[in-house]
C-alpha cells in the first residue's frame, strides 16, 4: 500500500596490501586496508498509500582505514605472537523525513509544514587503537599454556544535530567520548593422546561503546563479557 518509491542502494569497495617477512623463527606481517562504503534507503513510514509524512530517507557514508602488524616467534616448546593496530572510520548519516501534509495532524492546514522536515544528521570519527602480546609455552609433552593480553582504546567523536521543524527544534547533538579495556586470555591444554584433547579457558571480550548520530541520547557505554 506504500506511496513512496521503495529504494535500496548499497555500494562498497575495500583494498587490502598485505607484507609477508619470514626471518626463520620470527614472522612478520603488515596488512593495510581502506574500506568505503555508501548507502541510501528510502521507504514509507507510515506503510500506506495515505501521503503524510511518509517518506523516510536514509543516507549512510563511511572511509574507513586500518594497520596492523603482527610478530610471530616460534622457539623450541615455545611460541610468542605480538602486535599493534590502528584503524580510523569517518562516518557521516542523515535521517530526513518531509513533514508533507503534518499539518492535519495539528488541526492545521495540511500544508503548514510542507517545507519543513525531521531530521538527523551528524558525523562520527572513530579512532581505534589495540596493542596486544601472547605466550604459549610446553609445560611437558602433553600440558600447554597459553597467557596473553590486549590492550583497546578508542575514541569517538560526534558533530551533528537534531531537528523536527513541526516544534520548532533545533538542537546540536555534538558529544565525544573514549573507553579503554584490558581483555586477558589464559588457555591450559592437555593432551594425554593424539586422538584427546582436554582444556580450560579464561577469556574477557570487549565491544566498544557507539555514538548515534544526530541523536540526542547520551553515548552508549562498552560491553565487556568473561
Amino acid at each position: 500500500y506504500s506511496d513512496e518509491e521503495a529504494i535500496n542502494k548499497r555500494k562498497g569497495y575495500g583494498i587490502t596490501g598485505t607484507l609477508d617477512w619470514d626471518l626463520g623463527a620470527t614472522t612478520v606481517k603488515s596488512i593495510t586496508a581502506y574500506r568505503t562504503f555508501d548507502r541510501f534507503q528510502r521507504d514509507d513510514l507510515d506503510v500506506s498509500d495515505v501521503n503524510l509524512a511518509g517518506q523516510n530517507n536514509y543516507v549512510e557514508k563511511s572511509r574507513a582505514f586500518s594497520q596492523e602488524v603482527t610478530v610471530n616467534y616460534q622457539g623450541n616448546g615455545f611460541s610468542l605472537l605480538g602486535g599493534a593496530m590502528y584503524f580510523h572510520e569517518k562516518l557521516t548519516g542523515q535521517v530526513l523525513v518531509p513533514t508533507v501534509n503534518l499539518g492535519v495532524l495539528f488541526g492545521l492546514p495540511a500544508n503548514t509544514f510542507d517545507n519543513g522536515a525531521y531530521e538527523q544528521n551528524g558525523t562520527v570519527k572513530i579512532d581505534a587503537v589495540g596493542v596486544y602480546l601472547q605466550g604459549a609455552v610446553d609445560i611437558s609433552p602433553t600440558l600447554k599454556l597459553t597467557a596473553g593480553a590486549r590492550y583497546n582504546y578508542e575514541h569517538r567523536n560526534g558533530v551533528g544535530y537534531f531537528r523536527f521543524d513541526a516544534l520548532g527544534v533545533n538542537i546540536p547533538t555534538d558529544k565525544a567520548k573514549g573507553w579503554s579495556s584490558v581483555t586477558p586470555k589464559v588457555l591450559l591444554e592437555f593432551k594425554p593422546s593424539d586422538t584427546s584433547l582436554l582444556y580450560a579457558s579464561v577469556t574477557k571480550g570487549f565491544k566498544s561503546g557507539v555514538i548515534n548520530i544526530g541523536s540526542t541520547d547520551a553515548a552508549i557505554n562498552p560491553e565487556t563479557v568473561w
